[in-house]
This record gives C-alpha cells, structure tokens and sequence, in this order.
C-alpha cells in the first residue's frame, strides 16, 4: 500500500484539525461568557468604544443596556437610539474565526500571538469605526441603513480579515520554504 497521498495530505490535515480545535475552544469560551454576564465585556468594551468616537468627533452620545434580558446597548444621540448592538455586532465571531486560522497555521508561538493581537486589534477599530459611521448614517441618511448594514461594512469587515490571511499564509509559506 502507497502511503504518499497521506504524507502528502497530513499537513491540510493537521492545519485543518487545529482550526477547528481552536475555533472550538474559543467559540465555547465566548459562549460561556455570554452565559454568564448580560450584557457581555466585549459588548460593552465596543459600546464604550463608539460613544467614546461620537464623543471625539462632536456628538454628544449616552448609551445604555436595554432589553428585556440586558443583551442590548443602545446609543442616542439627542435622546434618539441611533445604534444598537447586540452581541452580534461586538465582533467576536469573525475576531474567534481570524485568530483560529493564525493559530492553525505553522509559526512560532511568539509571532503568532503577536499578529493575533495586531489583527484583533485592526479588526476591533475598524469594528468600531463601523459601528460609529452605520449611527450616522441611521441618524442622517436613513436611507442607506441597509445597503451599508448589510453589504458594504460586512464586505470590509471580512475583506479585511481576508487580507490579513493572505498576509499570514503568504508569511508562514515564505518561511516554510525556506
């Protein structure tokens, strides 16, 4: 029996089997937070983030939890609810997605915790920053709510977290050759 095809296959293998690992791990983690705490630290450390750039930018913004189980931020401007976020909006689920492929990926553990970090970073702002321009939009361009909501934030969102992929696979690939 030939076994080249497995040798050959076992690195897309193993890749694989430590995505998924990762992605597990740190899905159920997020999960118990948010069984845990209503409404959740990422929701709120993101809430804190967009009224702070209203704040910055000459818009003065209040938020508050709202909903019947707490798992709503809203934020309003001139006591209008401009933006609410909910846990899905916090970007966690594309922050576990980015960081269980960095990790799945051959490296040294220092470089990947350090690209981890400046990814979820780059990520969060630009979350943030997301966030901020879909309650000015909602405030002054209702209109353009869902195009912008819908199609061209998630296509920079993910464009975003797909380049730094790139960037990453390109990386290991240049050191793995040598």
């Amino acid at each position: 029996m030939n076994s080249q095809p497995f040798k050959e296959k076992s690195p897309l293998i193993i890749i694989t089997l430590t995505f998924i690992g990762v992605y597990l791990i740190l899905f159920i983690l997020y999960q118990t937070v948010l069984l845990l705490s209503h409404p959740d630290f990422f929701s709120i450390l993101t809430v804190r983030a967009v009224n702070g750039l209203f704040h910055l930018t000459g818009f003065p913004t209040t938020w508050q939890v709202v909903g019947a189980q707490g798992d709503h931020l809203a934020v309003f401007l001139d006591d209008r609810w401009i933006v609410n976020i909910v846990e899905g909006c916090n970007g966690m689920s594309i922050i576990i997605l980015f960081i269980a492929f960095v990790w799945a990926l051959p490296g040294g553990w220092t470089e990947k915790l350090r690209f981890s970090v400046a990814g979820v970073t780059l990520i969060w702002i630009i979350n943030v920053v997301r966030i901020w321009i879909l309650g000015l939009v909602y405030a002054y361009r209702p209109q353009w709510f869902d195009l912008m909501h819908r199609v061209i934030f998630p296509g920079m969102l993910y464009g975003t977290v797909i380049l730094l992929w790139i960037y990453w696979a390109r990386r290991v690939k240049r050191r793995w050759q040598g």
